[in-house]
């Protein structure tokens, strides 16, 4: 997978659904379009390049919003 493009058609899903969605933080919006998606925290986190060992981890940091992906992941 292209890391980058992933989470950008993940994010911009959601950007265009709803004005009401842009409110929501980072890390709430890779939520809500992971499970859209049906896809599990490892399963984003592999197809994003993340460690298999700690895939899910990151994404579970992201989505609490106790860390905040770098801006290249985000483009």
């Amino acid at each position: 997978y292209n890391t980058h493009a992933v989470v950008h058609a993940m994010l911009r899903l959601y950007t265009h659904s709803t004005k009401e969605l842009l409110t929501l933080s980072i890390g709430d919006r890779m939520k809500k379009a992971r499970v859209f998606r049906g896809m599990t925290q490892k399963e984003l986190g592999v197809a994003v390049g993340f460690n298999k060992r700690g895939a899910d981890v990151r994404i579970a940091q992201y989505e609490s919003n106790t860390r905040k992906p770098k801006d290249a992941l985000l483009q």
